[in-house]
């Protein structure tokens, strides 16, 4: 009896390797030396956030600010920038094997910005989680605005009332 592997396939964990190493064909050089950048970036600052206060990192967020202050205009090219950085900040923050939540993305993100020379501002904010039968537990997320663009902490960044801003300037 012989074994035909015309018709056998990958199994579906290298399949997804492959297919995931084959996304990182649509980003530039640039692109993939930033996300490596990212990669270490989101190590960094998810220790940090781990394992110090936040008054030891706080000021990486930038410049404290309350949160009711206007943003400064940032122009419509720089916006675009920002929104890429905040794609790759986003899609390295999926595939690390640590949790680079809101926080750590909005510290990668600013940092990034800071040096791209694009103003922006870091929000942390509050609210109450919805559980039934409970009492309602407040949870915390952290976004970063540039102009008018979100650059991390997604489209649910409304739901949260912000308590804290940072302003992040060039």
């Amino acid at each position: 009896m012989t074994l035909s592997t015309s018709n056998q396939t990958e199994p579906p964990r290298k399949a997804g390797r492959l297919a995931r190493l084959r996304a990182l064909g649509r980003y530039s050089l640039t692109d993939l030396a930033r996300m490596a950048g990212i990669f270490c970036a989101t190590g960094h600052m998810r220790c940090l956030v781990r394992f110090t206060k936040f008054r030891t990192y706080a000021h990486r967020l930038g410049t404290p600010d309350r949160p009711d202050t206007p943003r400064p205009p940032v122009p419509q090219d720089d916006q675009a920038r920002a929104k890429h950085l905040g794609r790759l900040v986003a899609s390295v923050s999926r595939r690390t094997p640590w949790d680079s939540l809101c926080l750590v993305q909005a510290l990668v993100a600013s940092r990034l910005l800071r040096k791209a020379g694009i103003p922006a501002t870091v929000y942390l904010g509050v609210a109450r989680a919805k559980q039934q039968g409970k009492d309602d537990p407040l949870k915390a997320h952290a976004w970063v605005i540039a102009g008018d663009t979100v650059v991390t902490g997604g489209p649910h960044h409304g739901a949260y009332t912000a308590v804290g801003a940072y302003h992040i300037s060039p």
